[in-house]
């Protein structure tokens, strides 16, 4: 599960536009953060918390910007199961924060797209701060 989780940090920090060496420290600390680690005991938790990162990186590529086609429908069903892992993982008080996250990140990607004139590229515009 750490590899998962670890994975999943690097190709998000990627997705966000991140260095590889941004992504390798994003993956060490999100797989060996507090956030994991406190959980070893709790199997369920953890198999639903590990793959939050991979399902978020999942959701900015098909609502970003280059997201269109078939690259879009490869990350839909991407997301669709890595959240079928989560449901299978069987902690369902994760699994709400997990889908309540992906919900909030699809809601300002939206706004974001929304607020963008044509032929900008505005990755945060619709943030009420600065970034």
């Amino acid at each position: 599960m750490l590899a998962v989780a670890g994975f999943g940090a690097a190709r998000l920090a990627r997705v966000l536009g991140a260095s590889v060496p941004g992504a390798m420290l994003s993956a060490l600390v999100w797989a060996h953060g507090g956030v994991l680690v406190s959980q070893w005991r709790h199997l369920g938790v953890l198999g639903t918390v590990a793959w939050f990162p991979l399902g978020l990186s999942l959701v900015e590529e098909a609502l970003g910007p280059r997201s269109e086609g078939p690259r879009r429908d490869r990350a839909l069903v991407l997301f669709a199961a890595v959240v079928g892992l989560q449901v299978l993982a069987a902690f369902p008080q994760s699994l709400y924060a997990c889908l309540l996250a992906y919900g909030l990140w699809a809601v300002v990607r939206a706004l974001d797209a929304s607020s963008t004139p044509a032929g900008a590229s505005s990755r945060w515009g619709a943030l009420p701060w600065p970034v």
